[in-house]
């Protein structure tokens, strides 16, 4: 299960691989959703990992569903949520599962490439179908797909800190992704490995999959987050 392993790393691993980068794409996407949704609006985020978004869309006043597959990492957003004096319903289920009441959402989003962990076609439809039924009329889902150019290996080393992220397809544009981390975090030591299964989907794979479901295409964002190494896109 994806990051399931590193969830009380993640964050630290992610400022330590990425540097003003990390937050600086928060912001960005922070700032995207605020001309979206102008008022304490329902925001429901998928894939929420340890509560980058989920955090600060709670702080504004939004009433946030927070749906996170990995127990590791929905326990570190319950704890980040608590921190940060903040609300918000956490559920913890793969998102293609879950299942709203219909009409419940004035936005969504799943971004940080969560849909590359989908890597059958019935997943994403699932997925779209449960989002057509969970969004308000004209509400908009904000998404995200790595690119090509991702689905390499890499390695990030600094003072303290070694990561190897090898990145190998294995057919179908299937890949298998085994990270190997370790560093110190507050004066210790630590180490962990994950693996798990990648897909590239293309986005017009994507586009064609949700608007059989009935989700679609509505704006390209790609000039919002040119250095995101992601394309962004907003459906409804």
């Amino acid at each position: 299960m994806p990051y399931d392993n590193s969830a009380k790393y993640f964050d630290f691993v992610n400022e330590k691989s990425f540097g003003s980068w990390f937050p600086k794409l928060t912001d960005s996407t922070l700032r995207l959703i605020d001309g979206i949704i102008k008022e304490p609006s329902s925001v429901l985020d998928l894939g929420a990992g340890t509560g980058r978004l989920t955090v600060p869309l709670a702080q504004r006043g939004h009433r946030v569903t927070a749906v996170e597959q990995s127990p590791g990492m929905t326990a570190i957003l319950r704890q980040n949520c608590a921190a940060a004096q903040c609300q918000a319903r956490i559920i913890n289920l793969p998102m293609q599962s879950f299942v709203p009441d219909p009409d419940s959402y004035d936005f969504a989003l799943s971004v940080f490439t969560c849909l590359n962990y989908l890597s059958e076609e019935s997943e994403l439809a699932a997925l779209a179908a449960a989002l057509r039924s969970a969004l308000k009329p004209g509400a908009y889902f904000l998404c995200d797909l790595a690119r090509p150019e991702i689905f390499h290996t890499r390695t990030y080393e600094s003072e303290n800190f070694n990561r190897i992220v090898d990145v190998q397809p294995t057919g179908d544009e299937i890949y298998r992704l085994t990270e190997t981390t370790d560093g110190v975090l507050a004066g210790e030591r630590f180490s962990y490995s994950e693996e798990f299964a990648l897909r590239c989907w293309s986005p017009d794979e994507l586009k064609s999959i949700f608007a059989d479901n009935g989700l679609r295409f509505r704006v390209d964002l790609n000039s919002h987050f040119r250095t995101s190494g992601s394309y962004y896109f907003l459906f409804q």
